[in-house]
């Protein structure tokens, strides 16, 4: 049995990982994926504790079809939170931010899917799974 890895990787926003298996004539047994999603380079490094988890932070509705709102009950008037979506491969969307307790993203020209919303405030974060009809 001969086994290749092959290795794929996406910046440092994702790693992708592919392992064949073939037999003793060439013809492939198996093939196992693995992804390892890594932290938003487009991010400062060591600014977020990615176990700390912001509280008061809603984002509805969801599922959606278009509009979703963003409210984050813990804003002060004088802060600004940093709203982040991704898709479903980790690559950044937009990035933008957010100065008022509620605030409507439209995602009515994405495609349906699974994306991630991270919203980043004081070095404290929230995620969230948005799934676009």
């Amino acid at each position: 049995m001969i086994v290749f890895i092959v290795v794929v990787s996406f910046g440092e926003s994702r790693s992708q990982h592919f392992q064949y298996t073939y037999d003793g004539a060439g013809n492939r047994h198996t093939r196992t994926y693995s992804s390892t999603r890594m932290a938003n380079p487009d991010l400062p490094k060591d600014s977020i504790s990615s176990f700390d988890n912001l509280g008061g932070v809603d984002v509805i509705p969801n599922p959606t079809s278009g509009l979703i709102n963003v409210t984050i009950a813990s804003l002060k008037d004088d802060e600004k939170a940093i709203v982040v979506l991704s898709d479903d491969q980790g690559k950044s969307i937009f990035l933008k931010q957010q100065n008022s307790k509620q605030a409507g993203l439209d995602l009515a020209a994405l495609k349906p899917g699974i994306y991630y919303l991270r919203v980043i405030l004081n070095n404290r974060a929230a995620s969230f799974k948005v799934v676009k009809l």
